[in-house]
């Protein structure tokens, strides 16, 4: 849970999470608009790669998101839901405005690492299969980046020593 207290005027650029999100507008009012975390044309399969990669602010805004975007005005009692890589951005209005974000994340989602794995093989020159395409080849994947991470884990302790 995050508590968003922010200034008037104040824009929160466009970006997506991994987490699902609801946010409960508590004092002032702001503009939130949601895109559809499905349309690829706002958020693409290589910018979700990224994010889990290489940098969170891996999402880009493109002047088409705003026509396929909800736009939503909150005031003090609104709430929202923002899913998991639902690109967003939000203009507060004149006032200083407080928020409660409640997130969730699921703690055995092991999407975060197909897609880390297929940002890995775009560098290499190929073009992976989306995750949920196949179950067989997702779970490679993740199995692949969970033996990195415990061969860099192990690699780490051995180096303490």
């Amino acid at each position: 849970m995050l508590v968003f207290i922010t200034s008037p005027n104040r824009k929160t650029p466009f970006h997506f999470d991994a987490e699902i999100n609801f946010l409960v507008q508590i004092s002032g009012s702001k503009d939130l608009w949601v895109c559809d975390p499905n349309d690829r044309a706002i958020t693409t399969e290589e910018e979700i790669e990224r994010y889990y990669s290489v940098a969170i602010s891996a999402g880009t805004y493109k002047p088409h998101a705003e026509k396929g975007a909800r736009n939503f005005t909150l005031y003090p009692g609104d709430a929202v839901h923002i899913p998991t890589h639902g690109a967003h951005w939000v203009q507060n209005h004149d006032k200083v405005s407080v928020s409660l974000s409640l997130n969730m994340e699921f703690p055995d989602w092991h999407q975060a690492d197909v897609y880390r794995a297929n940002h890995y093989l775009r560098r290499l020159g190929l073009s992976p299969r989306s995750p949920g395409q196949s179950i067989v080849a997702d779970r490679s994947k993740a199995a692949v980046i969970g033996a990195m991470r415990s061969a860099k884990r192990t690699a780490g302790q051995l180096l303490r020593r």
